[in-house]
Parts: C-alpha cells; structure tokens; sequence
C-alpha cells in the first residue's frame, strides 16, 4: 500500500495492572524495569518504530467519565491515530493525483510537439525520427541489460551477507559472543533438564544473526543497489527528456515534484523500513524463548550443571550447517521481493512505458505532419485545456503537501 508506512506503526501494550502487588515500590521497580524491557524487545523486533508510539494502559480502565493514567494514554493515542489517518487519507489522493499527472502529462507533451512541429522542416523531423529511434532502441536494451546486473547484485548481496555471518561464527570468538548473549545465563550453565537445551542454543543464534542482519555493512549492500537502480533510473529519464526537447521547446512542469523526483519517491527505502525488512521474521523460536532469557537471568542464582564441550560443539555446528541457507531464505523472502519488486517496476514497467510512449507520440507525428499542420488552432486550445487541467492537478497536490 503506497499510503503505508511502516514508521508510523502505532504499538499498544495492555494489562499493566497485573504487575500490582502489594510492595508500591517493588511494583515501581518492577513496572519500569518490564517497560523498558518491553520497548527494548519491540524496537529490536520492529527497528523502524518510534518510541512516542508505542502507548502503555490498562484497556479494562478506560472508559467514557473516568479521569487516570489509562485514560490520559487512550485520548493521546487517538489523537495521534487521527492524525495519521488524515495523513493517509492525503497520500492516498496525491497517489490518484499522480495517476492524472501521469495521464495529463503525455497528452501536454504530444500536443506540445505538434504545436512546435511547424517550425521544423520535414528533413529536419525525419532525422530526429531516425536518430531518436535508434536512442530508444538503446535505452531499451540498457533496461533488459540493467535488469539483468541488478538481479545478479540482489544474488551476490544475500550470499555475501550469509558467507560473512558464517565465517564470523565459524570462529572461536564468534561462537562465544553468539552463545553467551548480554542478559543471558552462560550457555555453560544452562540447566539441561530444565530447558531444551537445541532451541536454547536455535534461540541465542538467531539473536546474533538478528543482530547482524541490522549492522551498517549489511543494510549498505542492499543500500548500494537502491543506489544503482535510481542511479539508472535518473540517467534514462534525462537522456528521454533531452529527446523531447528537441521536439517540445519552452515546457515547464507544473508538478509540485519532478519527474524524477516524483518516480523516485514510489521506489526509494529508507534505512529505518530496509532494517524492519531485514530482521523481520528471522528467529521465531528466539522470540519465543525470551520468556525463558528473564526467566533465567533472574532465578539462576546458583550455579547449574555444566554442560559438556562435547554437547555444545554439537548443537552449534548444527546450527552452522543450515545458518546460510537460513539467512539467504529469509533475505529472499523479505529484501529480496522488495529488491525485485523494484527492479520490474523500473526496468520492465515505468522507464519501458515512458520510451515507448515517446516512440509513439514522435511516429504519430512523422506520418500527419501534413495534417498537424493544417489543424495548428484547434491543437492550441486542446493544449491550453490540457494545461489548465495539469495545472488544477498541480495546485491539488500542493495543497495535500502543505
């Protein structure tokens, strides 16, 4: 959904009165402890959110007439509720704007070329026709060519991320830090009788690949292709608008947003929504054994039976055997439909539908010049009514953006 944004996911955690005993300060203690543990875990699970979202209140205590902390939270949260529903109401009708620009500006342009077209001779346009013709042969095959090298970089990019965290846990310090997490009882000491000992182990690992999946080095590569792909984008889009210039001279784009500002904004991630895509999803089974991480961390104040070398070399290299394929699945699955999704939206659909409406406009012309240039008048007021609309369009779209 174009109006969705997965920074404006609003959070909100209930039954806080369960945590109320009869020690007020223990309750204090414990109330705040298990609030920042909580958002900690949400922020961890869900990168992109922002913490004034995340909302804390007893649901049971809110009702209409009642004054408490509950209440004072329901009436924040549906005040800033509206407001991103307003806000989603006004990306949806710039988005059918769009559609009309979209719509609007082919048809300017086609009645733009043809008003201009009796100023240029018929040798002239037959050698625009020909070498425009073959400009656009060109850019359409640079688009199959480009579709091609950006799927083999979303390729080599997951099987880099999964050969690095690998070779990372591969080594002595590496299977230390991923097996003895901050907040968690040493892997030595976990009781084996108590905890199943092989999601314990599935648990900590998958909390160090989450870990990883959010660092810089992997959310760049994936960043570096962003890059490549608006970077080709920018390049085909100037080389079409400097063909229609030679066609339509003097023409000014009453959009609000540049073309290419205005096809970038549909395609460009921000790095909060690539990490939630990057870790979404991966470790479930650590998502479920964090009941037990607190669990352990608090009642373990003596010293259990220690596990084996034997036992955890086992178990980890278990996990070692499968952790690539499980991170390039999990990138398949979350950054890679996206990457994917973006490469068909610019290589196979946007830029291939605008060169092959100029082909059009610039073939339609060539073969009724004669015609186009008997009917220059009422081209003129077809032209003016098609600005007027562009422009009515325009004024919408900087009214929603205000």
């Amino acid at each position: 959904m174009q109006c969705f944004d997965l920074r404006n996911v609003i959070f909100i955690t209930n039954k806080w009165d369960t945590l109320y005993s009869e020690d007020y300060s223990s309750d204090e203690d414990e109330e705040t402890k298990t609030w920042n543990t909580l958002k900690f875990d949400i922020k961890n699970r869900w990168p992109s959110v922002r913490e004034e979202l995340i909302f804390k209140m007893n649901l049971k205590d809110v009702s209409s007439g009642k004054t408490n902390t509950s209440m004072t939270k329901f009436e924040e949260f549906k005040r800033v509720l509206e407001s991103m529903v307003k806000k989603a109401e006004n990306n949806r009708l710039l988005q059918h704007l769009r559609f009309l620009q979209q719509v609007l500006t082919p048809l300017s342009k086609g009645l733009s070329a043809r008003i201009e077209l009796k100023k240029k001779t018929e040798e002239e346009c037959l050698s625009l026709l020909e070498r425009h013709r073959k400009k656009i042969d060109e850019l359409t095959k640079e688009c199959i060519e480009a579709r091609n090298a950006f799927l083999v970089k979303n390729i080599k990019a997951k099987e880099d991320i999964a050969q690095g965290c690998y070779e990372y846990m591969s080594t002595s310090v590496g299977k230390t830090k991923v097996l003895n997490p901050p907040n968690r009882t040493p892997i030595a000491y976990v009781n084996r009788y108590t905890v199943n000992f092989e999601k314990e182990i599935e648990g900590r690992v998958d909390l160090y690949v989450e870990k990883y999946l959010q660092s810089d080095d992997v959310l760049k590569m994936y960043e570096s292709i962003q890059k490549d792909i608006n970077t080709f984008c920018e390049k085909v889009i100037s080389d079409l608008s400097g063909m229609e210039d030679d066609w339509i001279k003097n023409t000014s784009d009453t959009w609000p947003l540049s073309t290419i500002k205005l096809l970038l904004s549909l395609v460009v991630f921000t790095s909060p929504v690539w990490l939630t895509a990057l870790t979404v999803g991966f470790g479930v089974s650590a998502a479920a054994a964090a009941g037990l991480v607190y669990i352990l961390v608090g009642t373990a104040s003596v010293l259990l039976n220690k596990n084996t070398d034997k036992d955890l070399n086992d178990e980890y290299k278990k996990q070692l055997r499968t952790i690539r394929k499980k991170i390039c699945d999990h990138l398949d699955e979350n950054c890679g439909v996206v990457i994917i999704k973006l490469i068909s939206k610019v290589t196979e659909d946007v830029l291939p539908k605008k060169l092959q409406t100029f082909k059009t406009m610039i073939q339609q012309i060539s073969e009724s010049r004669d015609e186009i240039t008997a009917n220059q008048r009422r081209l003129k007021v077809n032209a003016d009514k098609i600005r007027n609309m562009e422009e009515t369009v325009s004024k919408l779209a900087e009214c929603l953006n205000s």
